[in-house]
């Protein structure tokens, strides 16, 4: 995702403002219930790299070394080096965004992890997210939806988990598009999804 020629940063320090804000998001999207993180992920995904394009020079201040679309601690680490984070802080950040436990952290979840800064999240971008993830289109997310999405990768009562955390209108194992709108709805950062 980042060239050597779209970002030569290797000492240039960032702005503590954007750090504390990058922190903030990061520390957000982890404490995402795993469908709205899915939901993150997607409009990142779709985003252009026009309404991405500050989020993308960011990424690769923070990917200094290899600039291969994935931050390892160390990119992570020197970057934050001269903030008042200890290390522990450093890498319980890190570990929070690193979602599949790999070691890095990928370019599409930090952009995830940090569209609210580019104001990306409307209800038209939240019903796109809710229908891909709505495989099926029964419109409802239901475990089967999920467990087609993330390939069997994770165990029913993690999947059935991840319904009962956000199915709070129907209570019967499945998720509407009203109960995943409240999500976001919920989130303070995210200015009311209905005014878009």
């Amino acid at each position: 995702s980042c060239s050597s020629s779209s970002s030569s940063n290797n000492n240039k320090k960032l702005d503590p403002k954007i750090i504390m804000q990058v922190k903030h998001n990061l520390e957000i999207f982890s404490a995402a219930v795993t469908i709205k993180k899915l939901g993150f992920i997607y409009i990142a995904h779709r985003s252009s790299k026009e309404q991405v394009l500050h989020l993308r020079q960011l990424f690769c201040d923070f990917d200094d070394e290899s600039q291969d679309g994935m931050m390892t601690f160390e990119d992570f680490k020197k970057t934050l080096a001269h903030t008042n984070y200890s290390d522990a802080e450093i890498r319980r950040i890190f570990n929070s965004a690193d979602m599949n436990n790999s070691g890095v952290i990928d370019y599409t979840v930090f952009i995830a992890a940090s569209l609210e800064m580019q104001g990306r999240i409307n209800k038209t971008s939240l019903r796109e997210a809710f229908h891909w993830l709505d495989v099926d289109k029964s419109g409802s997310i239901t475990q089967k939806d999920l467990q087609f999405l993330l390939g069997g990768k994770f165990s029913e009562a993690f999947i059935t988990k991840c319904i009962e955390e956000v199915d709070r209108s129907s209570k019967k194992g499945k998720i509407s598009f009203k109960d995943f709108l409240q999500l976001f709805d919920e989130d303070e950062s995210i200015k009311s999804v209905d005014s878009y």
